[in-house]
């Protein structure tokens, strides 16, 4: 939480509105804070009164918290005044990758936003809105599709987690409301709790896009104006003082809401070492500068290191939490190291050649990102079975482990069936503990600089229709259509066909596909990755997004060039790549292509896989 608590929920290109030079009284920041909380009750009530439905984005922080207890009390007044309001909903995220204190604090507020909302008889419903499949950061990150999102690499994680799920739970919302695209545009308005004061940057941002606190701005999405929807950030005047005091109201009975804050004051407490306590009564005036903690995703490396996550293991009953830090610090140890990247694109040239350079997390790498997860969720089952409790947190589920499995058939990373053998190894008693980090040792913090290389790749069997998605086994049975596959609305894991999987097909599926045999033998070349993912996909476990099969079918041809050429377990490596591909007659490099092996080669040994600091080498 924090400053940036108010996570940015949408792509805005442009707003419509500018802030006047003079706003009414209650609207400025100079303002008493009971003349803000009349001012601004009132707006929010006028868009209810207009037949609005207000949607509340709330990620139970300071300022969100505040803002919902407003909102609610617009509520509340109009159905004292008319007997009725049009529904109001309340929107949170939850990544999946919480920090576990603030995933079990968000949905005892959730809990509270409901039980206050049916004693009072008010039109609210509390939404919960969770990355899909293809959201779903971890699988990506481990299943080999994405990196991890860095201070100078963007906020993919961000769009991925809350923004688009939000945005789907939106239309969703619309839908059951029974609302057309058109009419939900104009029907609903959404309350952010961004404040000027925050920050310089987030004043002058929001100063300069129009932000207003007194009535709905129309945000529009593209350059074309058709997508837009009505947001109003009703506390952007306020001041840190003037949340901390509306807080104090409520735990002071002033002013009775949904919650007493108690287990937000704790919250913001327990994050910053007790250091920071939201201790606001009449006779005192809190700090200006705010306490900064952030309680976010515990896997972050948007941010340098986790102040909060840290702070609260220093508290011994928060030790439980260790794994989920070392699982993130050991992450952003080996992020810019290249023997833990694949150095293959993704895509092939039109004329047979690859381009060589660290992209995506290596097989290897991935394939211990894995076994680390799976022995943290196994460690805290065990420990919360002795203490009587449920686990408290889990990070990969059943069809995060299928997911996994059929991104890295996608893409080539492992043989058939890795993940869901090795979640049985797990189950089964293995573990795989975190390597602890070595103060002898420093980790690269940036990747060389690398001129683009070509390579020859594509052999004279790629692109043959019986190497790409023809799933060989429903040809050769002749039972089904050996070209089809299932698809829907989105690329997804069929939660019910995961747990009969678990429980019925797994014992089978491993001795038939699997990477170890009955005595124990790795199978290494008998069965190419697509197996996995034909398996699931004639299963019907898994269906892709509608419209993808041309780009599944790109991605098959190359997991299996792969795997024809034995790439798999060297593509970390680019020198054993280089010679490797230089082997086969039947590739030529394309014309002209130039390339400096020994400059390559020699990038590859500065690292040596320990982890030094990446030396800047132009190739």
């Amino acid at each position: 939480m924090g400053a940036a608590e108010n996570f940015d929920l949408f792509g805005i290109d442009e707003l419509d509105s500018v802030v006047p030079l003079a706003m009414p009284v209650g609207f400025n920041e100079e303002d008493s804070l009971d003349d803000k909380i009349a001012a601004t009750v009132g707006a929010i009530k006028a868009q209810m009164s207009a037949g609005k439905h207000i949607v509340v984005a709330c990620s139970f922080g300071k300022d969100s918290s505040v803002l919902l207890s407003l909102a609610i009390q617009a509520m509340e007044e109009l159905v004292a005044e008319t007997g009725t309001a049009p529904k109001m909903f309340v929107i949170t995220s939850n990544t999946l990758l919480e920090n576990p204190l603030m995933d079990n604090y968000s949905l005892s507020e959730a809990a509270k936003v409901r039980a206050y909302a049916k004693a009072k008889n008010l039109p609210i419903e509390m939404r919960i809105a969770t990355p899909n499949t293809s959201n779903n950061y971890l699988v990506n990150l481990i299943g080999g599709r994405l990196i991890a999102s860095t201070p100078d690499a963007g906020r993919k994680c961000t769009v991925m987690m809350k923004i688009q799920p939000i945005e789907r739970l939106k239309k969703r919302l619309a839908k059951e409301m029974g609302y057309s695209k058109k009419e939900a545009r104009d029907k609903f308005v959404t309350l952010i709790g961004k404040r000027y004061s925050e920050s310089e940057n987030r004043g002058r941002g929001m100063r300069a896009s129009g932000e207003r606190p007194d009535v709905p701005v129309k945000m529009v999405r593209d350059k074309q104006g058709k997508a837009y929807e009505w947001v109003m950030s009703p506390i952007a005047h306020w001041s840190l003082d003037d949340v901390y005091y509306l807080i104090a109201y409520v735990r002071n009975d002033m002013i009775t809401t949904y919650s007493d804050f108690e287990q937000l004051v704790e919250i913001y407490r327990t994050a910053n070492e007790g250091q920071c306590m939201i201790n606001v009564y009449a006779k005192g005036k809190p700090a200006s500068s705010g306490c900064g903690s952030r309680t976010g995703c515990h896997i972050c490396l948007a941010v340098k290191d986790d102040y909060s996550m840290e702070a609260m293991l220093r508290d011994d009953q928060y030790a439980w939490m260790r794994p989920l830090n070392e699982f993130r610090n050991y992450i952003q140890r080996n992020h810019f190291r290249i023997d833990k990247r694949n150095w293959l694109a993704r895509t092939v040239n039109e004329d047979g050649t690859i381009t060589l350079a660290p992209n995506s997390y290596a097989p290897g790498f991935c394939l211990d990102l894995l076994r680390y997860a799976l022995t943290i969720d196994a460690d805290e089952r065990r420990a919360a079975a002795r203490l009587g409790i449920a686990p408290r947190f889990q990070l990969l589920r059943l069809k995060d482990i299928i997911a996994i499995d059929f991104l890295w058939s996608r893409y080539g990373y492992q043989h058939a069936l890795m993940a869901c053998h090795t979640a049985n190894e797990v189950d089964n008693g293995k573990r795989w503990p975190i390597p602890a980090a070595d103060p002898n040792e420093s980790y690269p913090t940036s990747l060389p600089s690398i001129r683009k290389v070509t390579l020859p790749f594509a052999d004279r069997e790629y692109g043959h229709f019986a190497v790409g998605s023809m799933d060989v086994l429903a040809a050769v049975t002749d039972t089904l259509d050996p070209f089809a596959v299932p698809t829907g609305d989105e690329f997804d894991v069929d939660e019910e066909g995961a747990e009969l999987f678990w429980g019925f097909e797994l014992e089978n599926a491993l001795e038939r596909y699997g990477p170890v045999d009955d005595d124990g033998t790795r199978r290494d070349g008998e069965f190419s990755p697509s197996n996995g993912a034909h398996y699931f996909l004639r299963m019907g476990t898994v269906s892709l997004f509608k419209g993808s099969e041309g780009e599944f079918e790109r991605m098959m041809q190359m997991s299996n060039q792969i795997h024809r050429h034995g790439l798999r377990d060297i593509l970390n490596d680019p020198e054993a790549l280089i010679d490797k591909l230089s082997q086969h007659g039947d590739m030529l490099p394309a014309a002209g292509g130039q390339f400096d092996i020994e400059d390559l080669i020699r990038l590859s040994r500065s690292q040596s896989g320990k982890g030094i600091i990446a030396k800047e080498v132009t190739v």
